[in-house]
């Protein structure tokens, strides 16, 4: 079952509050798409699934939420730490040879960069959003002139 929903963006929600389109490059009107699925559960029944899809209503692309995106890259960048700190104790503490701790520590870098490639088009939307906003700031103090 497909219900589609058409909202128009609140003035009154912070900015970053508020779905996105990276590729209008704006805060526009989106429809709210809500959708039945179902999926198999573990013990060999089925459950129903409610998914909800915001879709530009200018290109008809997915529309994101820049703090969810945020909090995603947040909790990918400390988990990266927290494994790159842990094997580089487990590095000094089993091999405490000087050649082999620098392979190790290059071992974890080369790790937790492969990690973080999975987060690479989450910080290409933010980063596309934080020059879009930096413009609207200035366009929007440009204007009061």
């Amino acid at each position: 079952m497909l219900i589609d929903e058409v909202q128009n963006i609140s003035l009154d929600v912070k900015l970053i509050e508020r779905p996105w389109c990276s590729h209008c490059e704006e805060n526009s009107a989106y429809i709210n798409s809500t959708n039945s699925v179902q999926r198999a559960d573990l013990d060999g029944r089925s459950y129903s699934e409610v998914i909800e899809i915001r879709k530009c209503k200018k290109c008809d692309n997915e529309m994101v939420f820049i703090k969810d995106f945020q909090y995603f890259i947040l909790g990918i960048n400390l988990v990266c730490l927290l494994i790159w700190l842990s094997m580089s104790m487990v590095w000094i503490y089993l091999l405490p040879f000087q050649a082999y701790l620098l392979i190790g520590i290059f071992f974890n870098t080369l790790i937790v960069c492969l990690i973080r490639l999975f987060t690479r088009k989450h910080r290409g939307v933010v980063s596309k959003w934080k020059k879009w906003y930096e413009f609207e700031k200035i366009m929007k103090n440009n204007s009061n002139l």
